[in-house]
């Protein structure tokens, strides 16, 4: 399942969908790994259902740890529809840092999460697109100063607007764009469960989390599931539907021509 929260701009259109991993009807975080959450979203949001349906033609905003970032899984992605959300606890390091320079070089748009300011995320500051802050939880003074200080130049996302006036109040500070039950209560979106797909997307993340994974052992892995190898082929295909070619093949990326 995924909880789906819609974001929206200043004129009050949706600019976005924040997909959430949910295990039940409860509409609550359950606690899993953070790494298999982000897996079961992006096998739902991508592979299950209708993503243009689901996200009414945005962007999906979609949480990554720090392990899946500094293995640049949000590559494998279309940039066009994704923001790539850096959870608060991950760590600035060098190669974080490094994952994320790339993942901006190639066109992706980079949120930080539950945003508090700490000296150590300057530099995770300076890489990102949109800051996301929890209206709830951070005193207004501290939002003005981050606003009036880095407002010129990323866009902030307040979270939790829950009344009118606090709609006002953060329209005034700046945001660029609101989430929160006065807009809109997330919707639990169901899918069909998959099991043994389900343990393929964690046999390939245990890979790639690895040192130096071991890609022709991720190409065998995805291979012997008919499911996902289809549904893989289906998006990347999705993604490249203005190209002349067609990828055929998981382990050799083969192309075959399109026909006009």
């Amino acid at each position: 399942m995924l909880r789906a929260n819609r974001s929206f701009d200043q004129k009050l259109r949706i600019c976005g969908y924040e997909l959430l991993y949910r295990r039940s009807e409860k509409n609550i975080f359950e606690h899993v790994d953070d790494a298999l959450a982000t897996a079961d979203v992006i096998h739902n949001a991508y592979l299950v259902f209708n993503f243009r349906e689901l996200t009414e033609g945005t962007r999906a905003f979609i949480n990554f740890p720090q392990n899946l970032i500094e293995s640049e899984v949000p590559a494998l992605l279309p940039r066009q529809t994704l923001v790539v959300e850096v959870l608060e606890h991950v760590e600035p390091t060098e190669k974080v840092l490094a994952a994320l320079r790339s993942l901006r070089r190639k066109g992706y748009t980079i949120a930080l999460d539950d945003f508090v300011f700490e000296e150590k995320y300057r530099l995770l500051i300076g890489l990102a697109d949109i800051i996301k802050i929890d209206y709830q939880a951070t005193p207004i003074d501290q939002q003005k100063r981050l606003i009036d200080a880095l407002g010129h130049r990323v866009e902030f996302l307040a979270e939790k607007i829950e009344t009118p006036a606090e709609y006002e109040i953060a329209k005034k500070l700046g945001y660029h764009m609101f989430q929160g039950y006065f807009f809109s209560r997330p919707t639990v979106v169901h899918g069909a469960e998959v099991h043994p797909l389900r343990h393929t997307l964690t046999e390939v993340l245990k890979e790639l989390d690895r040192p130096e994974p071991n890609f022709r052992r991720i190409a065998n892995q995805i291979e012997r599931s008919v499911d996902l190898s289809y549904k893989m082929l289906r998006s990347v295909n999705t993604v490249y539907q203005k190209g002349r070619h067609t990828i055929q093949s998981i382990r050799t990326g083969r192309r075959a021509h399109r026909s006009r």
